[in-house]
Order: structure tokens, then sequence, then C-alpha cells
């Protein structure tokens, strides 16, 4: 049916939730679709791709809980969606301040690319360095790609709870967040692994501090 590019079967090693159960639902021929609508008053919006949509709708599930609205984007082709009339580019992402709803990037991989459609002001999750060797929970868990931290920190960047959004990148590849408060550390596990792998490397490198308290 695609005459105007290449077409293609995409599947996937690990287990994963069928999430799409309608063939009749065609979303990904528009690039990206709102899988899940907020349930609450819209306050963020989960863009992700791949096997990270069935974490992303993992986190809209906590987010909802605690009554924070949240769409969950499924964005498999980036192209085909900025080829997408205005109307329906501005009906998934509507172009309003991060202040009224915030877009949040999830994808096990690097964060390039994803600020054009999160904004400036907007949240990436990803791996800006190499990966690792370990079982997926594991690393997932480490890096922090996992609902609860990243719950974590949308609760507190959306609604203004314990974490003040100010991403930095450390000097060995790991994304952190500055002004994260113990009580948010605490609250999390996740965020616990992530602050005791980061003070073992400001031990090892105490330039790192610099950056970190920046």
């Amino acid at each position: 049916q695609n005459a105007d590019g290449p077409s293609l079967m995409a599947l996937s090693r690990q287990n994963l939730p069928a999430i799409a159960t309608d063939a009749t639902e065609q979303g990904c021929a528009r690039g990206a679709y709102r899988l899940k609508a907020a349930e609450a008053d819209r306050k963020v919006i989960l863009i992700a791709t791949g096997s990270e949509v069935s974490l992303a709708l993992e986190v809209a599930e906590k987010l909802e809980g605690e009554g924070v609205g949240v769409d969950v984007v499924s964005m498999p082709c980036t192209e085909l969606f900025d080829a997408q009339d205005d109307d329906y580019r501005a009906d998934i992402l509507p172009n309003v301040d991060p202040s009224q709803i915030l877009r949040v990037s999830i994808e096990a991989g690097t964060t390039f690319g994803w600020e054009r459609y999160t904004m400036a002001n907007g949240l990436n999750f990803g791996l800006d360095r190499f990966g690792a060797s370990a079982p997926a929970e594991a690393l997932f868990e480490k890096f922090g790609l996992t609902a609860d931290t990243i719950a974590v920190t949308i609760n507190g960047t959306a609604v203004g709870g314990n974490v003040s959004f100010a991403p930095i990148t450390s000097g060995f590849g790991v994304t952190f967040f500055s002004s994260v408060s113990w009580k948010t550390i605490e609250a999390s596990p996740s965020s616990s692994l992530l602050l005791s792998d980061l003070l073992e490397k400001i031990a090892e490198r105490p330039t790192a501090l610099y950056s970190y308290l920046a």
C-alpha cells in the first residue's frame, strides 16, 4: 500500500505484552498515534517507540493513580509523523508550554533527536553512552529506565513535587537530575541505585562533583 517509501515488519525477541489487538487500527501509518488518552486532566504526554511503549503504559498507570492525566503516544516513525497535516500533529502533540503539558520521551537508546518532539524543556529518558552486558531487567534498573523512577521524576516536574527539573549529563555518560530531594531518593529504589552509582563515580573522579552540583 505504500508506494512512496519502504515498508517493514518489525519483530522483537523480547517477551513483550500484546498491546494493539484491533487489526483495523492503522495508527502506525501516520508515524505516531495516541495509544492511550489521559483519564485525569492531561498534564503529561509520554512518547515512546518499540519495546518502550509497554514501559510508557506502566508509567502512565502509576501517574494516573496519583491523579496526573497522561497520554501515551506510540511514535514508530518520526518521518511519517512529520509528514502529517498540522491539525493531526497538533492533536497528538499540542503546542503548549511544558508547564501546561509536559512532553516526555522514553527510549532505551540515545536521547538525541527526541528534543524535537519533547521541546527544550521536556524530559528525555534514555542512554547516551554504549550499553552494558547484563540481563535487561538489571540494566533498566541500573540506568533508571523503570516505571518507578520515571514516574517519580515526571511527577515532580509536572506537578511541582520533589524533583526540580535540571537535567545534567555526567562525564561518564549517564543522565542524572540535580535538586533531587532525599525524600524522593528514598521513595524510589531505582533512584537510590543511581545515586549510589553516582557517588562511587564521584569518588573515582572528584571533578564530576562540580557537574552534579552545577
